[in-house]
């Protein structure tokens, strides 16, 4: 790995809370700063290119019951290919299998809505999210999840509970959906092209 070292210039007391949140981590200070960093670098600058807010779960979780389940399957429609699409095309630039799970993994870590976990098994790709926010949210995830792999051709079957829902993915033909990103995108939600191999 390619590295160069740089002096950052803080104030005692910033230094002193990142020594503590370091020590709460067991990590030193140069790696908790590293992944800081890294993670504005690769995270934060993508997200920094969409009109993207950050809600509290409370509010989003009441804004949630009041719609109905045609709302919520519209707004996950539009959530995978309004937003997720052009953001896994802007970070990876490519539409695939791996792409969507490092989306899917990335979407509900960063806003906290739930746990997500990815297995794999013989027959493909198990993607479970387990939250506290009622069924309707349950359907807006697998909705989103369903939508990201339509577009890549993919059948998937959804259970849909109450706190949790289960997405399976089965193994088939690879599909790998290429469109030309452009260099200095700031985003007023377009649709991408796609030409598929």
């Amino acid at each position: 790995m390619d590295s160069d070292t740089v002096t950052i210039r803080l104030k005692k007391s910033q230094i002193n809370k990142l020594k503590i949140i370091a020590e709460q981590k067991n990590i030193s200070l140069n790696t908790l700063l590293a992944q800081v960093l890294t993670h504005h670098l690769q995270v934060d600058t993508i997200y920094d290119k969409f009109d993207w807010i950050k809600i509290p779960k409370e509010i989003f979780s009441k804004e949630i019951k009041k719609m109905s389940f045609n709302e919520i399957d519209e707004m996950g429609t539009e959530l995978a290919e309004e937003f997720a699409v052009d953001f896994i095309l802007t970070k990876w630039k490519e539409m695939s299998n791996e792409t969507v799970l490092k989306f899917i993994k990335l979407f509900f870590q960063e806003n906290a809505l739930g746990y997500c976990s990815i297995s794999s098994h013989e027959n493909g790709t198990i993607v479970s999210v387990h939250h506290k926010m009622g069924k309707k949210a349950s359907k807006l995830y697998g909705t989103l999840i369903q939508n990201l792999y339509a577009q890549l051709n993919k059948n998937t079957s959804l259970e849909v509970f109450k706190n949790h829902i289960s997405v399976q993915i089965p193994y088939n033909k690879h599909f790998k959906i290429n469109t030309d990103i452009p260099s200095n995108i700031t985003y007023s939600w377009y649709k991408s092209a796609f030409i598929k191999n």
